[in-house]
């Protein structure tokens, strides 16, 4: 279709992607506001018939009016978001537009995203940028701090910017353009300039309708006011201070108008730290007030729009005298010269606006709903690859939300650090159960706001399984954990609780170490049977008394050594008997003394030989007898000297041989015959045996003799024809003889001595005549012949004979005899035979012999 009209000298300019004439604005108008989209409605005409929605649907377009120069636009610039064809007169088509800002788009998305350790700004950017969107720019302070945990969830990209802008107090409005707006991002009133091309504005207050008046100026304006409240409160929490609330109190300075204090008070906020509050204060009061005095006005002023400042002159209220910055502004504008005649309008754009004093700080509302998650969610803990337990110093741990699409994400940094809720936390004390990498955790979110998301539990899923298959192990209740790192379904610490009936169970497994550390007593009763079992060593110290009691038996086993150390005393009491079987050797060294005491017999058999070796002296006392048999050979050895005493009868008996030796003499009697070899043979010469001492401490109890010799009429101790008989001889008259044979030395007694001898048993030899009056036997070396006491039968038991009396020689001969025998079971029993053979009396005179005894000369 042939293009038939221009916009060539027109009030409204409209550019599009369908070229410049293609479609022209007929009417015009909408609403720019800080802290809002922008919506303009337009109506346009074109010669065109034919032009398709998609043509034009979310292009890029401008609108401008020309400034009262006709040279320049005040232009406004968007994208189409609405685009029909209306109606036709038959020359024009008309079409309906809608323009929207770029962040309008936004409004249309819908998302969840996680943002960690980001100031809002940058977040903001990020959101941005992942819509492919640049034309904004931040014009803030840097009071904006990083935020630990910022999440989007579920709401637009739009409403989440909006969301974070109006919490810290950041605000914005669109710089417009030929084909360009601008999303201009500020915080503080030092951000905002005046408006461009015209910031001074002139009130002009015509009376009457139809007034003339000129463009770009004031039609009206009132400054109102409105009650607001003259209080504000808020209060919130950071689990790292618990002892420091975080609250604000801030006042209104200025007059209310009300008597009474109208208090605002929040929980929680969005602030970590007490630094925060007082931002986090100042911004919330502002919000409250910043509409508290508010310009409403009407005017003409073209370069009128919001987040820019201009300023109101001649106005008749001279308060109202003041610079303002423009909160919102209504355009309204109309062509009106494309039809003619009677319907025919006149070009025209008038505004009104919404302005408050640039003294006060502007904030946003806090409008946009916060999403919140009423309910609980799962989700899986994270952490870096080949970590098992990602912790904190709080036991804080990350996870990976089921909704959370982010590739790659798993590797511990796809959410904040979670607390995570214990049966019981105290200062140093309580539970710890830190969720692993890969389990399934439970998390409900504070005041339903995603941005604290607190783990409130476990649940298992097809991989990670019950520890006890179900529901066959129904009954089982307890806690399994996993060794780590790189532990298998065999290393783990167990506690289970099995509850059913007859076969109720509490089993503990530690997978390797297991300490119990109790502070005072620890008691444990069990009322049947313990079982210990120790792979390795079992060690035990106590610094007190060790206590056990026993009421049945006690066994030990050991199949190694046992080494017991007693610093102090040890004492064994056996109300039983006590058995020891020792397979080897057993070896007791005692530093100091060894005292035992038997009430009863004590028995020891040794299968091998018996030893002892005493470096000191050995003292045996028997109460009773004592009896000492050996199936072997015995031997006694004293390396000094050796007494042996009785003080009842000692006896000595030998089935075979019996030698009795010193030196190099000694008695042998063997076969019924009595041998006696010596270099010198001393018959009732005087002197005395040593005394044997007296053991110590005490003098031993005479035992009975063995039981072969308890008869005292036993004929061993009774010469073979009863009473030795003496011979019928005369008896010496007591004054010839002193009874011991002294008086007889030197005298000439004749052969017959040699002859009783003989009769006696003595084999005196071929000289043992007497000669001279010289006993030739007084220095003979050994006797050489034999002694036969049968020979003693022939003899009566009294007679004169100083030779056979009891005092005489042959008695003594007959009591060395016996003192020799007893000699070999008591030295003592020796010494006292030898003074029972001694002749009685005192010899008048007795020559000294070499050894110190008193032999015959």
């Amino acid at each position: 279709m042939d293009n038939v009209i221009s916009q060539q000298n027109r009030l409204f300019y409209f550019d599009s992607p369908l070229g410049e004439d293609t479609l022209l604005v007929n009417k015009f108008s909408g609403t720019e506001k800080m802290s809002e989209l922008f919506h303009f409605e337009l109506e346009l005409v074109s010669a065109d018939f034919t032009i398709q929605t998609e043509q034009m649907l979310g292009r890029n377009v401008t609108v401008g009016i020309r400034h009262l120069d006709g040279q320049n636009f005040r232009y406004f610039n968007g994208h189409v978001s609405k685009f029909a064809p209306v109606q036709h007169d038959g020359r024009l088509a008309y079409y309906h537009a809608e323009m929207v800002p770029w962040l309008w788009f936004l409004s249309l998305t819908q998302g969840c995203h996680i943002y960690q350790e980001m100031t809002l700004v940058e977040v903001i950017q990020k959101t941005f940028e992942r819509y492919g969107y640049q034309d904004y720019n931040f014009n803030v302070t840097d009071r904006h701090k990083p935020w630990e945990n910022c999440c989007q969830y579920q709401e637009s990209a739009f409403a989440f910017v909006s969301r974070l802008l109006e919490i810290e107090g950041m605000y914005y409005f669109f710089r417009h353009e030929k084909g360009k707006h601008t999303l201009m991002i500020v915080d503080h009133m030092s951000k905002h300039t005046p408006c461009p091309d015209q910031s001074t504005y002139y009130y002009e207050h015509q009376v009457g309708e139809g007034a003339l008046r000129r463009e770009d100026t004031i039609f009206s304006s009132n400054l109102r006011k409105v009650v607001k409240p003259n209080k504000y409160a808020h209060k919130d929490y950071n689990f790292k201070i618990p002892q420091n609330p975080l609250e604000i109190t801030k006042f209104v300075e200025r007059d209310t108008g009300v008597d009474r204090e109208l208090e605002v008070y929040d929980y929680p906020g969005e602030y970590e730290l007490p630094g925060d509050v007082t931002d986090w204060g100042d911004l919330r009061m502002e919000e409250q007030e910043h509409d508290h005095t508010m310009a409403e006005g009407t005017g003409s002023g073209r370069s009128m729009l919001p987040g820019y400042r201009f300023q109101l002159k001649a106005h008749d209220r001279t308060e109202q005298n003041i610079d303002y910055l423009l909160v919102s502004v209504t355009h309204k504008g109309q062509e009106g010269s494309f039809v003619a005649g009677a319907d025919a309008q006149i070009a025209e754009y008038s505004n009104s606006y919404v302005a408050m004093p640039s003294s006060v700080q502007f904030r946003p509302t806090m409008k946009t709903d916060e999403p919140k998650i009423a309910s609980t969610q799962t989700a899986f803990v994270v952490g870096p690859p080949g970590e098992e337990i990602y912790t904190d110093e709080w036991g804080r741990v990350r996870v990976k939300f089921h909704w959370d699409r982010r590739p790659g994400d798993e590797n511990g940094n796809s959410s904040c650090w979670i607390r995570v809720m214990q049966p019981w936390a105290g200062p140093y004390y309580g539970q710890i159960w830190i969720p692993r990498v890969g389990m399934e955790v439970v998390i409900t979110f504070l005041d339903g706001d995603p941005d604290r998301p607190l783990i409130t539990g476990c649940v298992y899923h097809q991989n990670n399984r019950p520890p006890y298959p179900l529901p066959a192990n129904k009954e089982w209740n307890g806690i399994k954990t996993r060794s780590t790192k790189g532990g298998t379904v065999d290393n783990y610490n167990e506690i289970r609780l099995v509850d059913s009936i007859g076969n109720e169970l509490f089993r503990m497994q530690a997978e390797k170490d297991l300490h119990i550390f109790v502070k005072n007593d620890r008691s444990e009763y069990i009322l049947h049977d313990r079982f210990l079992d120790v792979g390795g060593d079992k060690h035990e110290r106590i610094d007190g008394t060790k206590y056990t009691g026993v009421a049945g038996d006690f066994q030990e086993s050991v199949d190694g050594d046992v080494k017991v150390k007693v610093g102090g005393d040890a004492t064994l009491s056996v109300g039983g008997d006590q058995t020891e079987e020792i397979d080897g050797d057993k070896s007791i060294t005692i530093d100091g003394d060894q005292t035992e005491e038997v009430q009863g017999d004590k028995n020891m058999t040794v299968d091998g030989d018996f030893s002892e070796d005493i470096q000191g002296d050995t003292s045996i006392h028997n109460g009773g007898d004592y009896d000492h048999k050996v199936d072997g050979d015995g031997k006694l050895t004293a390396a000094g000297d050796l007494h042996i005493k009785a003080s009842g009868k000692l006896v000595i008996e030998a089935d075979g041989d019996l030698t009795v030796k010193a030196g190099d003499a000694f008695i042998k009697i063997a076969d019924g015959i009595i041998t006696i070899q010596g270099k010198k043979i001393m018959l009732n010469c005087g002197g005395s045996g040593d005394d044997a001492e007296e053991a110590d401490p005490d003098d031993p109890d005479t035992p009975d003799g063995p039981d072969d010799f308890d008869n005292p009429d036993d004929p061993r101790f009774t010469s073979p024809a009863g009473d030795f008989p003496l011979p019928d001889v005369e008896t010496p008259e007591a004054d010839a003889s002193t009874g011991d044979g002294a008086d007889l030395i030197g005298a000439d007694i004749g052969a017959g001595i040699g002859d009783s001898l003989s009769d006696l048993g003595f084999d005196v030899g071929p000289d043992a005549g007497m000669s001279g009056g010289t006993n030739p036997y007084a220095e003979a070396e050994t006797f050489t012949g034999s002694f036969d006491p049968s020979a003693l039968g022939t003899f009566g038991s009294t007679g004169a004979n100083p030779w056979i009396a009891q005092g005489g020689i042959l008695g003594q001969v007959e009591g060395l005899v016996e003192s020799m025998i007893q000699a070999t079971e008591t030295p003592a029993a020796a010494a006292d035979s030898m003074e029972e053979s001694q002749v009685s009396g005192t010899p008048s005179e007795t020559p000294e012999d070499p050894d110190g005894g008193q032999g015959v000369a």
